[in-house]
């Protein structure tokens, strides 16, 4: 499909970013083609590829002269390199699109219909996806948890990672206003969402949009990866930013179960230095005592020496 931008009708931009995505970015790029909503504008972002990447997506530029073609000289990584990107944005709606994931046909039209019942308070919009492997096969979907909220969201989001990250839709308006990705973070989704439901209201739609490729080398199973702590520390700045913006008890007590999470996580998985500075940012540090107690038990975690650290 050759996308020809309607001024008359909303424009959604789509940002794709591609790292060593060979195997997976045609169809990443052709499940943006063949939406049912045609006022696209697609970027396709190369960031410094290794692998055949550039020759699969030149391979589908020849016959789609509307995708604008970004090749990055260096890994600028994700958040710098969808910043970029999107100064070249012409739509007011963006999607940001990883190149090993997929946008079912009709994930454009269905959120974008349901962005435009919304006033100007909501600045973004989540949906369910389902989760596929290396091949494609379906392994499962988020239709089994049954509790995804709408409205003002800022204390859901700090209790628990709540939202889809390939389904959102945002408006650029927000983007721009909330300062953009933070460049200094390893990992962007996070940070935005907990931003962006501080300043804006967030709208969830019960419907399957979009396909996630479960990887062994994706964000998501690096997370708690012993070899690094950056996708850890990321989040420890991003509940350092929220600290001063609690505004209520219920806030409060969301932000302490957040905390308490990753403090968990980054004990288990040895990033003792980083676990200690997410204890010292609970408020009432002594209700961890019992709660330490029972991780010791239940994991035989030997945390004793995070209380040595200096």
């Amino acid at each position: 499909m050759i996308f020809m931008l309607n001024q008359s009708e909303p424009i959604v931009t789509v940002i794709c970013t591609c790292y060593n995505h060979e195997k997976y970015v045609e169809e990443a790029i052709t499940s943006v083609l063949n939406q049912t909503y045609n006022n696209v504008q697609l970027i396709v972002v190369d960031n410094a590829s290794s692998d055949n990447s550039i020759v699969k997506i030149k391979g589908l530029l020849d016959n789609n002269p509307s995708i604008l073609f970004i090749k990055n000289n260096a890994n600028l990584g994700i958040c710098k390199a969808f910043n970029e990107a999107v100064k070249y944005a012409k739509g007011e709606y963006l999607i940001d699109l990883s190149a090993d994931d997929i946008l079912l046909p009709n994930r454009i039209e269905i959120q974008l219909k349901e962005f435009e019942k919304l006033d100007d308070s909501y600045g973004m919009i989540y949906s369910h996806i389902e989760y596929i492997n290396a091949d494609g096969k379906l392994i499962s979907n988020t239709k089994s948890k049954q509790y995804f909220p709408s409205g003002d969201i800022f204390k859901n989001i700090l209790e628990e990672y709540i939202i889809p990250s390939p389904s959102t839709i945002f408006r650029k308006t927000s983007f721009l206003n909330i300062g953009s990705y933070n460049e200094d973070l390893a990992f962007e989704d996070f940070d935005f969402w907990v931003k962006c439901s501080y300043f804006y209201k967030i709208h969830f739609v019960p419907v399957i949009t979009t396909q996630k490729r479960i990887l062994g080398q994706s964000l998501s199973t690096q997370f708690y990866s012993t070899e690094s702590d950056k996708m850890l520390r990321s989040t420890l700045s991003t509940f350092i930013w929220a600290h001063s913006r609690l505004r209520n008890t219920e806030e409060l007590n969301s932000f302490q179960k957040g905390l308490s999470y990753y403090f968990r996580q980054s004990v288990l998985y040895g990033h003792l230095r980083l676990a200690k500075e997410y204890y010292e940012m609970m408020i009432a540090p002594k209700g961890i005592k019992t709660y330490l107690a029972i991780l010791i038990f239940k994991s035989k975690v030997n945390i004793s020496p995070l209380f040595r650290l200096r």
